[in-house]
């Protein structure tokens, strides 16, 4: 998934800009294809998880707010990025594949809904 569609698909479930802002997103992204060492353009599967993971941890661990104390562990930051912001609902999935005409979001679905959440 290049960069721009992943941005697109963070902000269509609200989380681009509410919990992170877009520079920070694409620079977790440039971080996570530079240590998955791909040449491609975008995320393979294994780093597309890692920088959803790291948008995650990102987003939950500012200082100045409350998330911190109710999300400590790295999984419960993910658990809420699958399951409160809804990246881990295949109908949401859904919605935004149709609202994007399906840019790259379909196979996000697919590697979401692959965790079994």
């Amino acid at each position: 998934m290049p960069c721009d569609h992943f941005v697109q698909m963070l902000t269509a479930f609200s989380i681009v800009p509410i919990f992170i802002k877009i520079t920070e997103v694409r620079s977790i992204f440039g971080e996570t294809k530079s240590d998955a060492g791909d040449d491609a353009d975008g995320l393979n599967e294994t780093a597309f998880f890692e920088a959803l993971s790291r948008v995650a941890v990102f987003a939950l661990s500012q200082p100045n707010s409350q998330f911190p104390k109710l999300y400590p562990r790295v999984e419960d930051k993910v658990r809420v990025l699958l399951e409160l912001w809804g990246l881990g609902d295949p109908e949401k999935l859904s919605l935004v594949q149709q609202h994007h005409d399906g840019h790259d979001v379909s196979t996000a679905q697919e590697r979401i809904s692959s965790l079994g959440l």
